[in-house]
């Protein structure tokens, strides 16, 4: 503050030249007046750190021409004529009549940026001030600065009111006229619940002339007075201000302190620059980027928690209907899905921290993850004969390349809605977590395409990324089980970093619902769809045979009695959805052909570059295409020419499977096995099977006393698992 004494009206070496910073101040707090001090100051002095997410910004220098002046604000009275009179300001030779009053005039001006957004898409907010005291005779003093107090209403156990966010430029001159002082602040949502009103003030402390004394502090048009005090002497501290006005940014509602889970938590990694954020600035996903921030800001201004819930409704679809969009543009050139991912994380996460009105949070958060899933849109409504129900998946393996995307849930993206090969296909993308697999997200979204009905399907094929960087790989056997991929590694987490119950190759678990068979075949026709095409038919699995035995690997289908261990698509949830669509399939009875396809893994962007889906998306397309137009495939068969058989009889066999196959043999006998596993027969030729996929002829033997018994016999044709059961008797 200023200090001063009768005997000198300044004390020396008290204050610097003008040019003295706010970072002075709390030297200056720390002096006391000589004489009484006014009350105590609201920003000269202020030490107090801006809260986190406030900090001084660039001014405005356009601001100061806009300035607006007040009629005369302070007024003084003379009380010695002739030593006021030498305070008036020379006006350029035109006196200032005698009687005339002597007074300051105020302009205090503001300017509020368009709210925009930081790397983390949250608001941001800007505001400039500029404040200047004028007044028509000279003061022997001047102090003064200017600065932004905010007054936003208390939320969330905070309050704001009367909290100093920042100071301007510092003013200080002895016998003058004119102060000024400006400044901005910036604001960040993500960092301060408040700064949603603020309002601009200027601080100053006026020693007038002798001669006078302060005589009214007058009433100002578009400020009001924060302090005045000194009237009746010549030290005046006053302090006017403009009243509250927003910031432009939206009144909070979220705790951004409350912790995410491990997947949401992943839209502010890396820290200060997100990967969710870089994906979401690229031109293709602005629309996406869009949604996110107009989300974000809608979501506190709703009036109530129901209001709150159907907005999530309402915008989960609007992602994922804009997903789709930019997934079909220019014929699938932009297609990737990483920025419906991340939009969908920014948004989920979003609810996760909301506090004003109370609402189900788990529950809200699925209101919008499901329809941006497209799980509450893919009901079939094209009138099609045929229809292709197809599901892919989020990326995963984030922690190792965040910039990862998934060529299944691109590539199923990109066909919702479509006809193909004249099919209607409706497709949905499903999370990475092993919890909605244990809530049975699988059976809800399925079930109205698999069992029969007007939504039934003729096709379905999930789809996900597998390990092979050329090949598709349509996997034959779906295995109960989940498990890691190797003997001696650990179990695999989900995307957030669950391990849905811990299975390892060396002790793989069922996990809850899976109550089927040990290993269940896929019934795509497969033969069609992998044929010309970069694309293997998958026969392999892992089992424990017999159960309890150590995991190992099966090249040819699973053998008899076996524990499943892996499928053909492995033990994570890739496998597990092919497992569960096609035990719903059997379960309801529907012969609806499905199974799983895996597409060749690419290499992860290490940064926002296109992670090339497009080639991958086109040949997954014609794999379902020729899936949609071959006829069914016909299960493996093998029959007998009768289901009784005496010894001395020599038995008929009747193979149906794939045109000119090897035939391989299995056995068992009063459910042991005999020996015979995987035999190929070269004398008497039991295989392989002609041009018409079909083999016919008599076992290798007649039938002795030591074959009496019940009898299984089993063939392989490419993988592919067949049984006939009969008797032999004495």
């Amino acid at each position: 503050m200023l200090i001063w004494s009768r005997t000198k009206r300044w004390r020396p070496g008290v204050f610097a030249a003008a040019a003295l910073t706010a970072a002075t101040f709390g030297v200056l707090a720390a002096a006391l007046p000589a004489q009484a001090a006014p009350d105590g100051s609201m920003l000269l002095g202020n030490t107090t750190p801006a809260p986190a997410g406030v900090s001084s910004g660039k001014p405005n220098p356009a601001l100061k021409s806009k300035a607006r002046g007040n009629p005369a604000m302070l007024s003084l009275r003379v009380t010695d004529p002739e030593a006021a009179a030498k305070a008036r300001v020379d006006t350029g030779g035109v006196p200032i009549q005698q009687g005339d009053p002597y007074y300051c005039l105020a302009y205090v001006d503001t300017a509020v940026a368009q709210v925009g957004s930081d790397e983390y898409l949250e608001e941001t907010g800007h505001v400039d001030y500029y404040a200047q005291l004028g007044c028509n005779f000279y003061l022997d003093a001047i102090e003064g600065i200017a600065g932004v107090i905010d007054r936003s209403e208390p939320y969330y156990g905070e309050n704001y009111d009367g909290a100093v966010l920042g100071t301007g430029t510092y003013w200080y001159s002895e016998f003058d006229y004119f102060a000024e002082s400006y400044g901005s602040i910036d604001l960040r949502a993500r960092q301060y619940n408040g700064g949603r009103e603020v309002e601009a003030a200027f601080e100053l402390y006026l020693l007038g002339p002798i001669g006078f004394v302060w005589d009214e502090c007058n009433p100002i048009p578009d400020l009001r007075y924060l302090a005045c005090d000194g009237l009746g002497t010549d030290f005046l501290h006053v302090v006017v201000g403009t009243d509250r006005f927003s910031t432009g940014l939206t009144r909070a509602c979220r705790n951004m302190n409350a912790t995410l889970d491990p997947e949401q938590a992943r839209i502010n990694l890396p820290a200060g620059n997100p990967a969710a954020t870089q994906i979401l600035n690229k031109a293709e996903f602005a629309p996406l980027k869009q949604q996110v921030i107009d989300f974000k800001r809608n979501i506190c201004l709703k009036n109530s928690g129901s209001e709150v819930v159907s907005l999530a409704d309402q915008a989960g679809q609007q992602l994922w209907d804009g997903a789709v969009a930019i997934a079909k543009a220019n014929g699938g050139v932009l297609n990737d899905d990483r920025g419906l991912y991340w939009a969908r994380l920014q948004m989920t996460a979003t609810i996760h921290q909301y506090v004003r009105f109370s609402i189900d949070i788990p529950s809200t958060e699925k209101r919008l993850d499901r329809p941006a899933r497209g799980m509450t849109s893919h009901t079939f409504d094209r009138g099609t004969a045929k229809k292709a129900f197809i599901s892919g998946f989020d990326p995963f393996g984030l922690d190792g390349a965040i910039f990862r995307g998934n060529p299944s849930g691109a590539s199923v993206l990109r066909l919702d809605n479509e006809i193909v090969n004249g099919a209607e296909v409706e497709a949905v993308i499903f999370p990475v977590r092993y919890a909605d697999f244990d809530e049975g997200l699988v059976d809800v979204v399925f079930r109205p395409h698999v069992q029969a009905g007007s939504q039934q399907a003729t096709i379905v094929t999930t789809v996900s990324q597998g390990g092979d960087p050329t090949l598709f790989e349509l996997e034959f056997y779906n295995g109960r089980r989940r498990a890691s991929f190797a003997a001696g590694v650990a179990a695999l987490p989900d995307n957030r970093k669950e391990l849905g119950g811990g299975g390892t190759y060396d002790n793989p678990i069922v996990p809850p619902g899976a109550n089927g068979a040990e290993f269940i075949p896929n019934t795509l026709p497969v033969d069609a769809m992998v044929a010309g095409r970069p694309a293997i038919v998958d026969t392999t699995c892992d089992e424990k045979a017999p159960p309890g035995s150590t995991s190992r690997t099966c090249v040819e289908g699973p053998r008899l009695g076996s524990t499943a261990v892996q499928g053909s698509g492995g033990g994570y949830l890739s496998n597990e959805i092919a497992y569960r669509v096609t035990m719903l399939r059997d379960a309801t009875g529907s012969t609806v052909p499905a199974g799983h396809v895996h597409t060749p893994i690419l290499s992860a962007p290490s940064g926002t570059g296109s992670p090339g889906f497009g080639t991958v998306s086109d040949q997954y397309r014609d794999i379902l295409s020729a899936g949609i137009g071959a006829p069914p495939r016909p299960a493996a068969q093998v029959t007998t020419n009768t289901s009784l058989y005496r010894v001395g009889e020599t038995p008929v066999y009747t193979v149906i499977a794939a045109p000119s196959s090897v035939i391989k043999w299995s056995s068992t006998k009063d459910g042991a096995p005999t020996g015979e596993l995987n035999r190929v027969y070269t004398s008497p030729a039991l295989g392989p099977t002609d041009a018409t996929g079909t083999w016919t002829g008599p076992g290798d033997r007649a039938w002795t006393d030591a074959d009496v018994g019940t009898w299984t016999k089993y063939v392989r044709v490419n993988g592919r698992l067949a049984q006939v059961s009969f008797v032999v008797v004495p």
